[in-house]
């Protein structure tokens, strides 16, 4: 047998779609850096696009409605920031070489999305190893960073130390809390009474991982999540699901005494007290006012300074400087973005951006209504739990090369995930 004769039969056992997503998914709670991350879906993803049919794929997307105002969006967004000239002249054309190649990567992933309609059981196995991944990185994130990381106590805010050497605790808030949403959504698809244990286990070390992190996004998150889940699924279905949820928050404020102690006791043993007091959960949840945030909206909102720039925005590269300069001392890690998809949009895109981003979002939120109602709720659940998270977070919904690094994992995987091959194409 030739060469290429093995090398196609190999390829031809291959999943690369299934490959390319579940490393990419997961990725985002294991993979160390951008490179990696995206480099995964890059390599993956070409081979997968090469036995791909695109009419199959295309044809999926059209009968779901969400063809149009997908292409719509992306495409004024895009030639909006091409075609303005923009402040950080300097700077423009990696800013641009970036995004358009995070755009291209984003096209991808939706391709490969698509391609998953044929068959849909396999995003089971996706949510499965994301499942996993995350626990694993959640179990060892508590461990390094509560007990071994110098200056930090089991009261300090969690971060993923697989990601980037220690991940915001807010965006690894939003990615442990959408496994968890997800697992939550699965759970009655497995079969085995142990198999459900395991998933229940999983999503309780997830949520109490989210509420380490005392991320208020991910909890908003998870409470629109959840009350979709009920809204979909019913009282009965989601009973399970909002039960463990109410129980896991409920222990964990009731332990905070506990953890007080605990986080003295460490302060204490190394000597720490007097230089910063040992944080204590729910009392810096409550006290943290708005972190800054309500600032940068209103930054970004002065920088449209003319009726014409409320209409088409900023653009999205070389124009981040029009809004810094109103931070005054803001400090420099919030001042990298907007942190609110709806904000960032409007800024960028200005009313003709954020108009066509709510319209995308209310054909997705039909149509994921209508698949709930054919049977499968995940899609709408957590399409809930992504706008909710990404209401105060994220940067760009058009590239995959954000800061963040996590709305295509929160918007557009329930988004374009729920369609359906229903028919194959003339």
């Amino acid at each position: 047998m030739s060469h290429s004769s093995v090398s196609q039969g190999i390829t031809s056992r291959c999943d690369w779609s299934l490959i390319a997503l579940t490393g990419f998914i997961a990725g985002q709670s294991c993979l160390p850096n951008e490179s990696i991350h995206l480099g995964w879906l890059a390599v993956f993803g070409l081979l997968a696009a090469r036995r791909i049919d695109l009419r199959v794929a295309w044809h999926a997307l059209h009968q779901s409605s969400l063809a149009l105002p997908t292409i719509a969006l992306l495409s004024w967004m895009t030639l909006r920031s091409c075609f303005i000239s923009a402040d950080n002249d300097a700077g423009i054309a990696a800013e641009m070489v970036r995004g358009l190649s995070g755009l291209v990567l984003l096209l991808l992933f939706l391709l490969l999305v698509c391609e998953m309609a044929k068959t849909p059981a396999r995003w089971l196995v996706v949510a499965r190893w994301f499942g996993v991944v995350s626990v694993i990185a959640a179990c060892v994130s508590v461990v390094v960073m509560g007990f071994l990381t110098p200056g930090r106590v089991i009261t300090s805010r969690l971060e993923n130390v697989f990601v980037h050497g220690g991940l915001n605790p807010v965006v690894t808030g939003l990615v442990f809390g959408f496994a968890a949403m997800w697992l939550s959504c699965t759970r009655e698809l497995e079969t085995s009474r142990g198999a459900r244990r395991w998933n229940m286990l999983a999503t309780a070390l997830l949520l109490l991982a989210v509420l380490l992190t005392a991320s208020r996004g991910a909890m908003l998150a998870l409470f629109c999540g959840h009350a979709v889940m009920i809204a979909a699924r019913g009282w009965r279905r989601a009973a399970p699901a909002v039960a463990l949820f109410a129980l896991t928050v409920a222990l964990f404020f009731c332990s905070t005494p506990l953890l007080d102690r605990i986080a003295r006791w460490q302060h204490g043993r190394t000597g720490a007290e007097s230089s910063s007091p040992a944080p204590r959960p729910l009392r810096d949840i409550i006290n943290r006012t708005d972190s800054g945030r309500l600032a940068i909206y209103r930054a970004g909102i002065a920088s449209l300074a003319s009726p014409a720039a409320w209409l088409i925005g900023n653009g999205q590269w070389g124009s981040r400087s029009r809004w810094q300069r109103n931070l005054g001392s803001q400090p420099g890690e919030l001042r990298q973005h907007l942190h609110s998809i709806a904000v960032a949009t409007l800024v960028s895109g200005g009313m003709i951006g954020v108009t066509l981003l709510f319209f995308l979002v209310l054909r997705g939120a039909r149509h994921t209504w209508h698949v709930a109602r054919a049977g499968d709720a995940t899609w709408i659940i957590l399409l809930a739990y992504g706008c909710g998270g990404l209401l105060f977070d994220g940067e760009t919904i058009t590239s995959l090369a954000s800061l963040p690094r996590c709305e295509a994992l929160l918007f557009w995987l329930p988004m374009v995930g729920s369609i359906r091959a229903t028919a194959s194409p003339q």
